[in-house]
């Protein structure tokens, strides 16, 4: 018992102790918890004693074992379900068996409150459901909503004019349509509150139903409903954005067939298997597929401000282009394919005809990996252009990054603020970058990457102090080290030839290196690849060759070096990769809808 001397009955006699396990005190479960925590635990440790509470009791059972050496000491429990009565108490002192009722009849007050409360909650609902059965048929469209012509079909977005201001540019009587994000009711059937989204936004418009309509929307409406309300539009400083629909009459569209178990708390791997679902509730998942669709925008409006021309390319294909460990290989109707790796190879075949040109297609690569910014199908932009050199190719690269984040900073504010807020801050790199600072991006040579990694103490392996040497690969980690100690972006150039495709035009000045680049973000590590392609027939040759490739499914390809070719050059950009830059994901899943990377195909 809670106040009686720890484990007083560690002072019975054997007849008591043996009687206990037939009758037992009765005690609340707060008291069983803190009678087998804390009392028994503390004169335990006192006497060199130790107990251990028996495994697979139901909670109203409090059941131990002490021991005294290797002997066993006393065994007892102690059950809620009976009564204590004299023969059980008759060694308690006065002020132990007092305690031990007071705490009795302190649980016999709660029960007989939650019972009564269960009663009244009984009585309530009973009269609310006569009271609903009685009007249930009467329930039609009032005079005013049957001119539905009266009523505007609005979208949620076209609702965020000033405050003080929906005259002018809001309809005042609105037909809305949408799904039920919330209800919260008062007044129990009198007063409801319905939370609508239609997804043409992410705020959701607070709806106010009162009086009879009210207790049906009680008894009817349920989250994740589609609804269609008819209402008017009304200013309210309490209500969220300043704004509510008063609703004269609704219509259940689609129903809810069971509980909505999904919520923005669901743990990762859930809201992965279930995203379907989770994107309902998840405000910054929503956030996070507008702004995709905003950045897929400003990129298109970008090349084609620039005279680029937007491409189609297959992404069925018989040929290599970053290395064939990487290749997702099928049959197709009995001949070997793949899924793209890069749609580069076929966006320089239309040099000639479209001049620059760009497209935003999928492409796929069988890595291995779980890091945080590696997918196996991902949204790849690629460009290519003509007539151009190495430092023009630099140049087209960072105006492209400059020329859309600012453009997204100022069409989607809010969807920034609302996943990333620190990007607003003055001192931020993003900020620098907006009003034109640190022009133009750090360039550094991949020989002075590797003497920073070594000078700063960055190795290949975690694991192990041994520097970098020439020829190694700068992994995702060290690379992400790096960049964090530079601490903005930076085009690494010049890769030694032997590291990179066969296609990559080698430097005039140094034929062992080429004519490449990757962009480094904070954050993120590389983003962005590209280089100067070979554009001279014999030279392409022996880079098939050095790469033991058969040059026969690239016939279409190496056709471009027979017919007037140019120097040319690309890049290509990992969309996700650059969504996880702005906006700051810890991840690249949370930057696609439904990501596919190694034991993950589904949904």
């Amino acid at each position: 018992t809670s106040n009686m001397s720890p484990c007083a009955s560690s002072h019975l006699p054997r007849r008591h102790i043996k009687s206990l396990h037939k009758s037992s005190l009765k005690v609340s479960p707060t008291l069983q918890r803190t009678f087998n925590i804390s009392s028994c635990s503390s004169l335990f440790q006192r006497q060199k004693h130790r107990y251990s509470p028996s495994r697979g009791t139901s909670k109203n059972i409090l059941s131990f074992d002490c021991f005294h050496g290797r002997r066993n000491f006393h065994s007892f429990s102690f059950q809620s379900n009976e009564t204590v009565s004299q023969e059980h108490t008759a060694d308690l002192s006065k002020s132990q068996l007092k305690k031990l009722q007071r705490q009795q009849w302190k649980d016999q007050q709660k029960q007989e409150k939650e019972r009564q409360q269960q009663e009244k909650e009984a009585k309530e609902h009973e009269e609310h459901m006569e009271m609903y059965e009685r009007v249930r048929g009467k329930w039609t469209e009032p005079d005013n909503v049957r001119d539905k012509q009266s009523y505007e079909a609005t979208k949620l977005k076209h609702l965020r004019a000033t405050k003080g201001d929906l005259s002018s540019s809001h309809p005042q009587r609105l037909l809305l349509h949408g799904w039920i994000q919330n209800l919260r009711n008062h007044g129990r059937g009198k007063l409801l509150f319905l939370e609508l989204r239609d997804g043409s936004t992410n705020q959701h418009l607070q709806c106010v139903i009162v009086d009879d309509l009210a207790l049906r929307a009680h008894y009817e409406l349920k989250s994740e409903q589609s609804v269609r309300v008819y209402g008017s539009l009304v200013e309210n400083e309490k209500a969220p954005y300043g704004r509510e629909v008063h609703v004269e009459y609704f219509d259940i569209i689609g129903n809810v067939s069971e509980v909505f178990s999904v919520n923005q708390d669901t743990k990762v791997d859930v809201s992965i298997r279930d995203r379907h679902l989770f994107i309902r509730e998840s405000k910054r998942m929503a956030s996070v597929l507008k702004f995709r669709s905003l950045l897929l925008d400003s990129l298109r409006r970008y090349y084609l401000s620039v005279d680029h021309h937007e491409v189609t390319p297959p992404t069925l294909v018989q040929t290599e282009v970053e290395g064939g460990s990487t290749l997702f290989a099928l049959d197709y109707f009995g001949e070997p394919a793949y899924l793209t790796q890069s749609s580069q190879l076929y966006l320089e075949s239309v040099l000639p005809v479209l001049g620059d040109v760009f497209c935003i297609a999928q492409s796929y690569r069988a890595e291995k990996s779980q890091t945080p910014r590696h997918l196996a199908e991902y949204t790849h932009v690629e460009v290519e252009r003509a007539f151009i050199d190495f430092n023009d190719l630099l140049n087209s690269m960072e105006d492209m990054v400059r020329w859309v984040v600012k453009d997204v900073f100022e069409r989607g504010g809010s969807l920034l603020q609302e996943v990333n807020p620190e990007i607003f801050e003055p001192d931020h790199f993003m900020q620098k970058l907006l009003h034109g600072e640190s022009k133009p991006f750090k360039r550094m040579t991949y020989h002075e990457c590797i003497q920073f990694c070594n000078e700063n103490n960055i190795y290949p392996n975690e694991d192990s102090t041994e520097p970098f040497k020439i020829g190694d690969d700068i992994t995702d980690r060290p690379e992400r080290e790096m960049i964090k100690l530079i601490g903005e972006p930076v085009f690494m150039i010049h890769f030694p030839a032997d590291m990179k495709a066969f296609y990559m035009q080698k430097c005039p000045q140094d034929v062992t290196l080429t004519e490449s680049v990757d962009l480094l973000l904070p954050g993120v590590g590389e983003a962005i690849g590209g280089s100067m392609r070979i554009w001279q027939q014999e030279e392409l040759e022996a880079a098939f060759k050095r790469e033991h490739i058969d040059p026969a499914p690239y016939y279409w390809y190496t056709d471009q070096r027979k017919y007037g070719s140019v120097p040319h050059g690309g890049y290509g950009l990992g969309l996700e990769r650059l969504m996880m830059w702005i906006l700051g994901l810890p991840h690249i899943r949370e930057a696609c809808l439904y990501p596919r990377y190694m034991g993950r195909i589904a949904p």
